[in-house]
């Protein structure tokens, strides 16, 4: 497989890589393109992937400093919307929740997801 961008061979396929940049999402074979925010909740699960992060940690590394009414309900608006997006795009992984571990991606048809 190649990097969309760049052309390069990607050394990882089985490993979800986003691009910023340009809000690209590669998994496998397939290659989406996605919202600014979607991108950057990726790229913070697909870093410490397999393992979970906690929803403190999601709203500290997507959200920043920003002062938000509900930090919760944001950090869960966003969990959702995102989902929605991978089921519709049907890139091959969605993001998992645990009430104490916190949130992960899924990799479908991966045994240890």
């Amino acid at each position: 497989m190649r990097c969309p961008c760049c052309r390069q061979h990607i050394l990882a396929p089985d490993k979800v890589m986003v691009w910023l940049d340009e809000n690209m999402v590669v998994f496998r074979d397939k290659v989406a393109r996605v919202r600014p925010r979607h991108a950057e909740l990726l790229q913070v699960l697909a870093s410490r992937y397999p393992k979970s992060l906690s929803s403190a940690s999601v709203l500290a590394k997507v959200f920043g400093q920003q002062k938000l009414k509900d930090p919760q309900s944001s950090v869960d608006n966003l969990i959702s919307e995102t989902r929605s997006s991978l089921d519709f795009l049907e890139l091959g992984f969605t993001i998992s929740a645990s009430k104490y571990r916190g949130y992960r991606i899924d990799i479908r048809g991966d045994k240890d997801g």
